[in-house]
């Protein structure tokens, strides 16, 4: 009898399976074709958007369109829709909409993915054939190692960061560490938060600092300060060590630290250090990265600076903070023709130029 009732009671659960199926798989395929439908119409309407913007934008990437956030709400589930439209073509450039099209859709892709939007990841008017030929490729490599660090499992991040002495190929497990969200990294890594080599050490308190444990910021506070004696770390070209020097790039990397922390009591150890020659380069990116408006009137103060290189970098971190209020100063700086000796070397003009667009398109 017994028997008898534990086989009906399987064959009913079985039939109310096939049922609960039968009623909610269409829903689900429903909902599914809705989201894919809803995805390509938004990359659609970037596409239209994109093949009527105007201007040019030569050593610095174009203002970002508002359909670029649009699409990239989507995440990565748009990526093959975005890839789709980018060329290795070394002359995009002169089809014209087309090379609008590929400019937005790699702002797109660098909003997803939080990558650098400068030229050589992004399409820069006036780049050269071989830089623009290597951009999607450049992508490519990128989705790749998101998908290797995202199949990892914790146990392997947390292996894998240990036995990674580079301290930029780390921090990348770092960043995956910190987005798998286990605690149980705090009692393993700890023991480095005395690391000698400082960029280790801040890679440890950058995750633990993501993690919750207030530990991970006091440490990176305490590097920029810390000017003892120290044996060869990381950071410095070879052949040019001194102590000296290892300060100086253990600090930089520090200041660089807090801006990927986003922690907001970063802002009151940063806004001091734009005028420290040491790191001054780094602030205004990481002040635009934290994205707390307490560092809009320091970086326009920053512009009243004579150095050309330090102006761009404020003008860029005062566009990504959308510093409205920043205009008027912004617009007196379109005479300033002088270049960065950074990166690509946009002019002052041409960045005030290119932040004036963004801002002015804001509510």
């Amino acid at each position: 009898m017994k028997r008898e009732r534990a086989g009906f009671e399987r064959f009913f659960m079985s039939v109310l399976l096939i049922a609960l199926l039968v009623v909610l798989l269409p829903a689900l395929q429903t909902e599914a074709a809705q989201t894919a439908s809803t995805m390509q119409t938004d990359v659609d309407r970037l596409v239209r958007a994109a093949e009527s913007v105007a201007g040019t934008w030569p050593s610095q990437p174009p203002p970002a369109i508002p359909e670029v956030a649009i699409v990239a709400r989507h995440s990565i589930a748009v990526v093959p829709l975005l890839m789709a439209l980018l060329s290795d073509d070394p002359h995009a450039e002169r089809d014209r909409k087309r090379w609008k099209v590929q400019q937005q859709v790699a702002l797109t892709l660098s909003q997803i993915y939080s990558e650098s939007q400068h030229c050589g990841r992004t399409y820069c008017d006036g780049d050269s054939p071989e830089r623009i030929g290597r951009v999607r490729a450049g992508w490519l490599n990128v989705i790749a190692s998101d998908k290797e660090m995202q199949a990892l499992s914790f146990r392997e991040l947390l292996d894998r960061f240990k036995m990674e002495k580079v301290s930029w190929r780390q921090f990348e497990i770092a960043r995956a560490l910190a987005v798998a969200n286990d605690r149980g990294a705090i009692a393993e890594l700890e023991v480095w938060l005395t690391h000698d080599d400082r960029h280790l050490r801040g890679n440890v308190a950058f995750v633990l600092g993501r993690l919750g444990d207030p530990r991970g910021f006091e440490t990176i506070a305490a590097i920029l300060t810390d000017r003892s004696t120290r044996s060869t770390g990381q950071g410095i070209p070879a052949g040019n060590w001194t102590v000296q020097a290892q300060i100086r790039a253990d600090r930089y990397y520090a200041a660089h630290l807090l801006g990927h922390l986003k922690d907001p009591r970063g802002v009151d150890l940063l806004i001091p250090l734009l005028n420290d020659e040491e790191v001054d380069y780094i602030v205004p990116w990481s002040l635009a990265e934290i994205g707390d408006r307490r560092g809009i009137g320091p970086l326009v103060a920053q512009t009243d600076r004579d150095d050309p290189s330090l102006r761009v970098l404020a003008i860029g971190a005062l566009e990504r903070l959308k510093a409205r209020d920043a205009l008027p100063r912004l617009r007196q700086l379109l005479g300033d023709n002088r270049r960065s000796s950074l990166g690509d070397r946009t002019t002052v003009a041409d960045a005030a130029k290119r932040a004036i667009a963004v801002l002015s398109q804001l509510p």
